[in-house]
């Protein structure tokens, strides 16, 4: 035999790799993960999630009671769904604040306003998180029970509270830094100390601008963060996030395609969810209407089912968000898509390699 062993010769390009459609265009996978919308349970808990929302929305925390059935018998979430703005839009324009006059109203009303949303955020943590993994199970192949999905989630609650919360210290950091440099320019107001006022407004510029970075980007960095902490089989918060940022500012054109792909199948959702609930309400209601003789029952029912489009709508979201972090993990890290914490055997840390250590020799006798 005179020919040389070159070594093992692996297929190469992506057609010689492509055993199946998604191979070569791994975007099919979004189609799977739209699975999760289809899982009783998984609708149903962000059904239930929504209505909680909705009361903790409507609460006045000044007060005491929580409606937490509020939301049954209204009439839903009509055009411009409130849960589609910013969380932020939630609290009172500060801006609008007069300086030195009404302080501690001001006070109040932004410290209830933060502890709304942190119930809010506490609210959907683990729901959204358990509908992510369940998206990203679909689209690896290794589906699980749902007892299964909400049990590893609930086991990875700290590090999905840090990856909520490590932005918004970031941000509040730079919001005290420039709230100091605001102090500094108070100096102006001194003779000869006039300039003090643009040297702080510069100073304060970066500063601005990186903590406006960090809030847009928590739009897109913190649910793939909450994706990344709920199937990594190591997860990790600074990590998490670094990856979230990663995708959301380095490859913004992939997330792009990605997001509005996603975006179409959230719609075809929607809208089969208004037929759906339309639908069941006439039917409904006119079966209630006739066998009660009044319309209370038929306005109750109407209320929840009003929220079934958009119960199925953020189930789609959430599911495909898992879908699009694999996505965006495969494209910057290389990362197989089937490669996510399934088994105990894969979440498990890793064993430290034992040390060896030598028996003592015995003393020999003379």
């Amino acid at each position: 035999m005179d020919e040389v062993f070159e070594g093992n010769r692996l297929e190469t390009g992506v057609l010689q790799r492509a055993r199946r459609w998604r191979d070569a265009i791994p975007g099919l996978v979004l189609v799977d993960a739209v699975r999760v919308a289809g899982s009783p349970l998984c609708v149903g808990m962000i059904w239930l999630t929504i209505g909680l929302h909705h009361s903790l929305l409507s609460l006045d925390l000044s007060r005491h009671g929580i409606p937490l059935t509020s939301w049954i018998g209204q009439p839903g979430p009509q055009s411009g769904f409130p849960w589609s703005t910013p969380p932020w839009t939630d609290l009172p324009p500060l801006a609008d604040v007069p300086p030195g006059s009404g302080a501690g109203d001001s006070a109040l009303a932004i410290t209830l306003g933060l502890v709304r949303l942190a119930l809010v955020g506490l609210l959907w943590l683990v729901p959204s998180a358990i509908v992510a993994r369940a998206g990203a199970c679909y689209v690896a192949g290794r589906p699980q029970p749902f007892s299964w999905q909400a049990r590893e989630v609930l086991r990875r609650f700290r590090v999905l509270v840090t990856v909520a919360v490590l932005p918004l210290l970031a941000v509040l950091v730079l919001v005290v830094a420039m709230t100091l440099l605001g102090c500094v320019g108070r100096l102006a107001r001194f003779p000869l100390l006039g300039w003090v006022d643009g040297l702080a407004t510069l100073a304060t510029l970066p500063f601005a601008i990186l903590a406006g970075l960090l809030a847009v980007g928590a739009t897109v960095a913190v649910p793939l963060a909450i994706v990344a902490a709920a199937i990594e089989k190591q997860p990790d918060a600074i990590d998490c996030l670094s990856r979230g940022y990663e995708y959301a500012f380095r490859r913004l054109v992939h997330l792009a395609i990605y997001l509005v792909a996603a975006g179409l199948l959230v719609l075809l959702l929607v809208t089969f969810g208004s037929w759906l609930a339309s639908a069941a309400t006439h039917l409904g209601g006119f079966a209630v209407r006739l066998g009660s003789g009044s319309d209370s029952m038929a306005t109750s029912l109407a209320g929840p089912l009003a929220y079934l489009p958009l119960a199925l709508g953020v189930t789609t979201a959430w599911g495909l968000a898992g879908a699009v972090y694999l996505l965006m993990r495969l494209a910057a890290n290389e990362q197989e898509m089937e490669d996510i914490a399934v088994t105990e055997y894969e979440m498990r840390p890793p064993d430290l390699p034992s040390l060896h250590t030598p028996e003592p020799e015995q003393a020999v006798a003379p």
